[in-house]
């Protein structure tokens, strides 16, 4: 299984018990790499290992320098006017 295939299914996967849509023989190679463990009591769940943690976080978007998430957008720049205390209009009579 490559780098990217790895990190796909350990997406799919949590750091706590739960059960899980990837298929059994993706299941018993990540759990041969010992980036989850599996559990059958009383149905199969999964969860991550610390290692497999740390290998799901490295594909992540890092912080840009100024510590903006790399997914912001720079604003228009565009402004509109604020709008004038005027007089009240007079209530009909």
């Amino acid at each position: 299984m490559t780098e990217g295939e790895t990190r796909f299914y350990l997406r799919e996967i949590s750091a706590q018990w739960c059960t899980s849509n990837v298929s059994m023989d993706k299941l018993a190679e990540l759990e041969a790499a010992r980036l989850i463990e599996i559990s059958a009591l009383p149905f199969q769940t999964v969860r991550l290992t610390s290692e497999g943690a740390r290998r799901k976080n490295l594909g992540r978007p890092q912080q840009a320098a100024g510590g903006l998430p790399l997914t912001s957008r720079p604003k228009s720049g565009r402004s509109y006017p604020r709008k004038k205390e005027g007089a009240r209009a007079k209530p009909l009579e």
